[in-house]
Order: structure tokens, then C-alpha cells, then sequence
């Protein structure tokens, strides 16, 4: 046996035959060298599985991250398509709102634009405010002294398209014109339909916007106190006479305005 073995290429079983004490000691061995053949078979097939589901495991995990990416891309699109979207319906109610504030407000007449007074201030009737700008420690005061009250907030007539969007100060022309409240100026104008015109944003988010002027006398980026001299009022723009027009406003923009007066009054200004 151990001859034909070692001819057939088998010399460790022929080695185990001649080294072997009894025939019980070699069929023993010969066992369990079979069980642990088959172990390792057994072995070498689950570790070849587990290799073919790895394989597919890491195909289905770059699918998936490939399906990921793919929906990120189309998600940041979509998101600049709604930004861009969103962007241009602000930028239309932005000119609706203006262009129903110009309605409002009634045309511009020729005689009206060219009594704006111009200076070397951009265009605008601008001039140096004077050394002492006033002010005041309340808080919150009235926009201009010894006024009469006319057009009110929201009320109509033949002088605008839809409803009147401030509180008119009834004035002569050079009234001196005083901050409501301390606040920055975000902007000063001239030339449409308010014609020379400052707005104010206060530390309480609100606005307020003072029209109709016949000299600025702030810049814009200024910090201006509760009474302080802004400018002097007049008849600029679309006005049928000289007075101020004051509105609150919730933004900066045209259309966003509230009731002046009883806003002020909720500030212990009683107009």
C-alpha cells in the first residue's frame, strides 16, 4: 500500500501507513485527516460566497451613492431654479408695489418736476443742515410743529388712483421737517412722484418716509436723533400744495405702510 502510494504521488499517506503503530492509529488519522478536508472545503466555499457578496454589496453600494449624487445635482438645480424664481416674483411685486405707489400718487405733472430745485448733490435740492440740528430726549415725536392735518391714511379721491399710502402735514413751504424717531438714513431721492424724499429705518425695524420736501438736509448712511432737522418741507413731485408726506412703513418699499397716526400715537405722540 505504502509502495502504490508513493507511485500515485501520495507520499504523506504512505509515510503515515509505514509510521502508523496499529491499523486503528492509521484508520484514525486517515479520519481525521477527511473531516478536516472537508472543514476546509467547506471553509474555502463560504469564504468564496462571502467574497461573491461583497462584490455585488460594493456594486449595489456605488449604484446607490451614483443615485445619490444624481438626485443631490438635480436638488441644488432645483434650489437655484426656486431662488431664481423667488428672486424674480420679488423683483415684480417690488414694481407692482411701486407702480400702484406712482398710480396712487397720480401722474407727474412737467410743472411739478421742474419746480424740484437741483443742486450739485446728486440732482437733489440738498443743502448743509444747520449747526444745532435740534433733537430731543423723548423717544418719538411729531414729524413737523403747527400742522393741520389733511389727507389720511387709506382715504381716496381724483388726486390718486387707489388709496392715499401716508398722513399728510398740512405746512408751509421751509417748515423745518424733524426725525420721528433716531435711525439711520437708508435713502435719499428726488424727481418721481414724491419728489424730493428721505426714508429713515428705526431700531424697531419700521420705516418712515418723509416726501415732498424743498431741501434735504441728510445724507444717506447718517444716524439722525429722535427731532433732529432732516430736511424742509414743500411741494415737490405730485403735490397740489405745499405739505409733508408722511408714511410707516414695515420695509422700504412702497406698499408696505401702516396707519401713521394712531403708530404714533401708540409712542405717546399724539397728532
Amino acid at each position: 500500500m505504502a509502495r502504490l502510494q508513493y507511485q500515485l504521488g501520495g507520499w504523506a499517506p504512505g509515510t503515515r501507513l509505514l509510521l502508523a503503530d496499529s491499523p486503528t492509529a492509521l484508520l484514525d488519522r486517515l479520519r481525521s485527516q477527511r473531516q478536516g478536508d472537508h472543514a476546509f472545503q467547506r471553509l474555502l466555499r463560504t469564504t468564496e460566497i462571502t467574497q461573491h457578496r461583497l462584490v455585488g454589496d460594493r456594486a449595489r453600494e456605488r449604484k446607490e451613492l451614483r443615485r445619490l449624487k444624481a438626485n443631490a445635482a438635480r436638488q441644488r438645480q432645483a434650489k437655484r431654479t426656486v431662488e431664481r424664481r423667488l428672486a424674480q416674483a420679488t423683483e415684480r411685486m417690488r414694481r407692482a408695489r411701486a407702480e400702484r405707489a406712482a398710480r396712487a400718487a397720480g401722474p407727474i405733472s412737467r410743472a411739478a418736476l421742474q419746480a424740484v430745485p437741483v443742486s450739485a448733490s446728486g440732482g437733489c435740492a440738498y443743502s448743509p443742515p444747520p449747526k444745532d440740528g435740534g433733537g430731543s430726549d423723548e423717544k418719538w415725536v411729531a414729524p413737523v410743529k403747527d400742522y393741520t392735518l389733511s389727507a389720511g391714511f387709506a382715504s381716496s379721491g381724483k388726486r390718486w388712483a387707489h388709496t392715499h399710502t401716508g398722513q399728510d402735514f398740512a405746512v408751509g413751504v421751509g417748515t423745518p421737517v424733524r426725525a420721528v424717531g433716531a435711525g439711520r438714513v437708508v435713502e435719499t431721492s428726488c424727481g418721481g412722484p414724491f419728489g424730493n424724499q428721505i426714508v429713515l429705518r428705526h431700531a424697531n425695524g419700521y420705516y418712515t418716509q418723509y416726501a415732498h420736501l424743498s431741501r434735504i438736509q441728510v445724507k444717506e448712511g447718517e444716524w439722525v436723533r429722535a427731532g433732529e432737522r432732516i430736511g424742509l418741507s414743500g411741494n415737490t413731485g405730485n403735490s397740489t400744495g405745499p405739505h409733508l408726506h408722511f408714511e410707516v412703513r414695515v420695509t422700504p418699499e412702497v406698499g408696505s405702510g401702516v396707519n401713521p397716526v394712531p403708530w404714533l400715537r401708540n409712542r405717546g405722540v399724539d397728532v
